[in-house]
């Protein structure tokens, strides 16, 4: 009889650690169980939710970070101002709530602290069929720091004249 009643002891023991272990693994397993992160950029009216958010990379350099984000702002006014007008028109197809916009800039690349390429991810749902995405990536060069060579944009060196 000790046999069993030990027996079913370890039985109830393990039974709860892999219970106990399961539990840990799906909370660390899914992100979307973290906080939030705060959008850099909000438009939240009767017509429209939107957000833009920016990654701790472009965050870190300010003139990016700025063009982004007008980028941003002006891609927000544009669907805003078209939600109204929809709403005005339409306004059967805002029942359910006005229409949610995302858009998130993260870098994608930097090649030799010169050029940079940006990700920029858009989700769109205006009520329609299913909502869309949209992913993007933008190219470009960072300014030269004052110890760059008098503004040349060549890489080589200046040929030298011969005696």
């Amino acid at each position: 009889m000790d046999i069993e009643v030990t027996y079913l002891r370890a039985n109830a023991r393990a039974g709860f650690l892999a219970i106990l272990s399961a539990v840990a693994t799906i909370a660390l397993g899914y992100p979307s169980l973290a906080a939030d992160p705060k959008p850099d950029a909000v438009v939240k009216n009767r017509n429209i939710d939107a957000r833009i958010f920016l990654d701790d990379n472009i965050k870190a350099d300010a003139a990016l970070a700025a063009d982004c984000l007008a980028e941003g702002k002006k891609w927000l006014d544009k669907n805003a101002a078209e939600a109204a007008a929809s709403r005005k028109q339409d306004p059967q197809f805002f029942r359910d709530g006005g229409w949610d916009f995302e858009r998130k800039y993260s870098i994608r690349s930097v090649v030799g602290d010169r050029y940079i390429s940006v990700l920029r991810d858009d989700y769109m749902d205006t009520h329609g069929a299913h909502p869309n995405s949209d992913v993007n990536t933008i190219f470009g060069t960072r300014p030269r720091t004052s110890g760059s060579r008098s503004g040349r944009s060549s890489p080589r060196p200046p040929t030298m004249a011969r005696p």
